[in-house]
């Protein structure tokens, strides 16, 4: 007979971000409530989006897939980790070069929360080692991209 047991475990109280917390509470009092899944998923994208400002990330390229959309979908690894990354169709028709499988790159990037996991939204790749100012987009250019 399969039993099911039930164990309380406490954590230390979180801080919740003002504009997030449920049903306007805050500190200790925002720990004690239940939240719904949707509202964790929400803090969460608050705090890891907060958290990351655009930055350059090198690594090499993994499990490309080229959308019928045009979209690109890799991953992007070290020696340590990796890390899923997606360039939206208007980027990815513009470059200078082709991505490929084992390329080694930096990509100027923000990391999201996009469903149910980090993902990184490349704007601006370019080979590594590739001259300064290669491929690079201005930061104007670059909002569009990101939007």
């Amino acid at each position: 007979m399969k039993r099911t047991v039930w164990i309380s475990v406490e954590s230390a109280p979180m801080n919740f971000p003002e504009s997030s917390a449920p049903n306007g509470l805050t500190g200790a009092a925002a720990t004690r409530e239940v939240v719904s899944v949707s509202w964790l998923n929400r803090a969460a994208r608050e705090a890891l989006e907060g958290s990351f400002p655009l930055m350059w990330i090198a690594g090499e390229v993994s499990t490309l897939t080229r959308a019928a959309s045009g979209h690109l979908y890799f991953t992007l690894k070290d020696e340590q980790a990796q890390v899923r990354c997606t360039m939206w169709r208007n980027r990815a028709q513009t470059l200078p070069f082709k991505v490929e499988h084992g390329m080694r790159v930096e990509v100027r990037a923000l990391v999201v929360l996009a469903g149910q996991e980090a993902v990184v939204v490349v704007a601006d790749p370019r080979p590594l080692g590739a001259r300064e100012g290669v491929g690079r987009l201005d930061d104007a250019a670059l909002e569009d991209v990101l939007d």
